[in-house]
């Protein structure tokens, strides 16, 4: 994981979070027509924010995908978290850079990728784009929410946790008696405190 600002709080992260699932789901929703300016969106808000930006950065660098050889956008997604990262991300920024987007440019997007890597339901265009969001853009998501997730626990001060506490109780028949023994410890151990 990438090295984080000392200034950034619990409460940042949990802010990041869900500012970041918002445009998330706003993508991952999208209709074939609004998909160039939900990715924009999405993107943008990945770009400025120096958290998440900074950890794809550090994926990037980790990995050794080729993003620059001929038809690398229509390959499978690579199987490490890393390279899953770098591709997705590579392969977003490159169609948004692009020279040209109209509202068909999404769908084109999606289509060729699908089109490469699987099927679909049938041939709406569409389904491609939900195929292409379930297949590319979730994995991404997730990844990013999976990193803001584990900084938001390890910034949650320690008497804020949930603590555990188990308790039980242990009946042993011995012939005619019963003999009970109750105990409760936050450690999990249960058992008779005089032994």
């Amino acid at each position: 994981m990438s090295q984080i600002s000392p200034e950034i709080t619990h409460n940042d992260i949990r802010k990041i979070s869900r500012q970041f699932r918002g445009f998330a789901c706003r993508l991952l929703r999208t209709s074939p027509a609004d998909g160039v300016d939900n990715l924009r969106r999405f993107l943008d808000f990945i770009n400025k924010n120096s958290l998440i930006r900074d950890y794809i950065q550090c994926q990037i660098k980790e990995s050794d995908v080729d993003c620059n050889q001929p038809g690398w956008e229509y390959q499978s997604l690579p199987i490490d978290v890393a390279g899953e990262i770098k591709f997705t991300y590579s392969l977003l920024m490159n169609f948004i850079d692009g020279d040209f987007l109209d509202r068909q440019s999404y769908i084109n997007l999606a289509y060729n990728y699908i089109a490469h890597n699987g099927r679909v339901k049938s041939g709406k265009m569409s389904d491609y784009v939900e195929e292409f969001s379930k297949r590319l853009i979730h994995p991404f998501v997730n990844h990013i929410e999976q990193y803001l997730s584990e900084l938001s626990i390890d910034l949650t001060p320690s008497n804020e946790r949930n603590v555990i506490n188990n308790s039980g109780t242990i009946n042993h028949i011995s012939g005619q008696n019963i003999n009970a023994v109750q105990g409760s410890d936050n450690n999990g151990v249960i058992g008779d405190r005089d032994q």
